[in-house]
């Protein structure tokens, strides 16, 4: 009678464990936070579909919008049940502009970025025609509880086109990034080559519309020995720079 009772309640429990493991609907829960974080938070972005199971969710067709519909591709979110106790979680992009792989421990998010600079500049339809080439490598760490964090970036054969200069090079630029709240700190911009630029300044950003964001830029260029000291302005979808 034991043995049996015994049997029954180890069944019972392995039952439910597949159900839970298995047969639990993740779509449906894993949307429905999804969804409510991005109506309480307002942002612009959308998506055509999720599928979850216990070992990830992948985010398909993810758009953001603002005057025009930008699209971000797939993003890969990978997990196990050990998760819970690990509280270890990563995700990358797939088919999408942005290369970037994250890695949450807990607390804290690593972030490593590295792919060229022109599939980063067709998010923004004002840059994208001055961009001609070059490379992106950033690797950063952020409390998203505080949002505070820091994050180094390099960028290396640089070239761009401007109505002044056809052809402008930088053969490597290096910043640092300091964030705080709302506050973008750009710090220790410094560059080599035959042509250079030093910049630094703060962007405020809007988490419900990045593109409306603040920037307010310090710098000073050096093209061939001919240097100028210049300063951008207003909002990071239209920024003003005077010399």
């Amino acid at each position: 009678m034991k043995k049996t009772i015994l049997v029954s309640i180890i069944t019972f429990i392995f039952s439910f464990f597949i159900f839970t493991l298995f047969l639990f609907p993740y779509d449906t829960v894993v949307k429905y936070f999804l969804n409510n974080a991005i109506n309480q938070n307002r942002i612009p972005v959308d998506y055509s579909q999720i599928q979850s199971s216990p070992f990830g969710t992948t985010i398909k067709n993810i758009e953001y919008f603002y005057k025009n519909k930008l699209s971000l591709g797939t993003l890969k979110i990978d997990y196990s049940p050990l998760s819970i106790i690990t509280k270890s979680i990563s995700a990358h992009t797939a088919d999408s502009p942005l290369d970037v792989t994250a890695v949450y421990n807990g607390k804290t998010v690593d972030i490593k970025v590295n792919q060229t600079v022109s599939e980063i500049a067709r998010l923004v339809p004002q840059v994208e025609e001055y961009v001609k080439k070059g490379e992106i490598r950033a690797e950063g760490r952020i409390n998203p509880a505080k949002m505070q964090g820091k994050a180094d970036i390099v960028l290396s054969n640089l070239s761009v086109a401007t109505p002044v200069f056809p052809s402008l090079n930088f053969r490597k630029i290096t910043a640092g990034l300091t964030l705080n709240k709302n506050r973008l700190k750009i710090e220790k911009v410094q560059s080599s080559g035959e042509n250079k630029i030093s910049l630094n300044g703060i962007v405020y950003l809007n988490y419900n519309s990045l593109y409306n964001s603040n920037v307010n830029l310090n710098g000073n260029i050096d093209i061939s020995g001919m240097k100028r000291d210049f300063k951008v302005s207003g909002r990071l979808i239209s920024p003003r720079v005077n010399f």
